[in-house]
């Protein structure tokens, strides 16, 4: 089951409540551009989403880390221009998520190289990455992933601390690097 609402129509925290109450099967779910969502909601929602794989909260811009750390057993996620995500909280979704393939984190500007390391040591599934406009991205962040990574097919660093000279290199490593 999927629930889809782009751009947010609608959808506030009573929806999400109603959603994960009456439809605990749902798998995929993007509620992106939902402004009007907050910790409380996503909160209630993930306490009764228990099939689900696949997430998209982008530009959900309330969110915050009391919510985010809740998030579990997802093979697909995009947090993208959620500003509030902390460093640690990215950590411990890493952890709670191990099987990863699809990690969208752009412009969320508390993510660092470290977090990169922390993940690539523990996502083994992760083929795909957004990680552009995270300004403490550097390329020794994107480098770990490519070496301990290794089913990763795509890694998007546009507007990261990365050379041209890194991204040839990674290039050739991999199907498409942006930058």
């Amino acid at each position: 089951m999927f629930l889809t609402s782009k751009g947010g129509c609608g959808v506030d925290d009573s929806t999400l409540f109603s959603a994960g109450v009456h439809l605990p099967a749902l798998v995929k779910v993007n509620i992106s551009q939902s402004r009007h969502v907050s910790d409380r909601g996503l909160l209630s929602f993930l306490q009764h989403a228990h099939a689900l794989t696949s997430l998209n909260i982008s530009w959900c811009v309330q969110l915050s880390d009391a919510s985010l750390v809740h998030i579990r057993r997802l093979t697909e996620l995009d947090m993208s221009h959620c500003w509030r995500l902390s460093s640690g909280c990215l950590h411990k979704i890493v952890l709670s998520c191990p099987r990863l393939k699809f990690v969208s984190v752009e412009s969320c500007g508390q993510v660092t190289d470290e977090n990169m390391l922390f993940m690539s040591k523990r996502l083994r599934s992760l083929t795909e990455l957004n990680v552009s406009r995270c300004q403490n991205v550097t390329e020794g962040g994107v480098d770990a992933i490519l070496s301990r990574c290794p089913l990763i097919k795509l890694v998007d660093a546009k507007k990261c601390a990365i050379s041209a000279d890194c991204v040839k290199r990674w290039q050739q490593m991999l199907t498409l690097v942006t930058h």
